[in-house]
């Protein structure tokens, strides 16, 4: 049996999964997905949390002292919405990987010793457990690339190279 990785994530990946047609296929991985409840119930609402609910992403209440952290971090980092450091504290607090597109998340939580992944990363992981060919990661890429996102265009051309061989 393969163990799964619990992973945290915040609505970037998620809106980026929904723009790559690659929803049900990143809950095929051998892992648990979690958000916080403030993204579950208040960002994200097209697609809707039932949505990622069913193919198996779980919510995660704040808890009083998490809710304490996030005002701290909020006051010294106004570049950082609410719903980026809830998922920051409860990465942080499970001593999990973050995965986010958010570029100021991503910098805060290095900075913080918090491992973080984007989009790109779960494309390998697809690649790599065989859920997804490379031709599909190419596709799924291109079309996140096409709802206007903010991937690093450089990583971007680099992987499909890598997975155009």
């Amino acid at each position: 049996m393969v163990s799964q990785s619990l992973y945290v994530t915040d609505a970037s990946i998620l809106f980026d999964v929904v723009n790559g047609g690659i929803v049900h296929e990143m809950f095929q991985l051998p892992s648990l997905f979690i958000t916080s409840d403030l993204i579950a119930d208040i960002e994200l609402k097209n697609p809707p949390f039932t949505e990622f609910h069913r193919e198996g992403l779980r919510k995660k209440e704040l808890s009083k002292s998490q809710d304490t952290a996030l005002n701290e971090i909020r006051k010294s980092h106004k570049n950082l919405s609410i719903y980026d450091i809830s998922a920051f504290v409860l990465a942080r607090d499970q001593k999990v990987i973050l995965l986010t597109g958010d570029e100021a998340l991503r910098h805060f939580a290095k900075s913080q010793n918090v491992e973080v992944h984007g989009i790109i990363w779960i494309l390998d992981q697809l690649i790599k457990h065989k859920i997804i060919t490379k031709a599909d990661a190419i596709q799924a890429l291109r079309q996140i690339i096409g709802h206007n996102s903010y991937l690093p265009k450089k990583e971007c051309e680099n992987r499909i190279t890598l997975w155009s061989k």
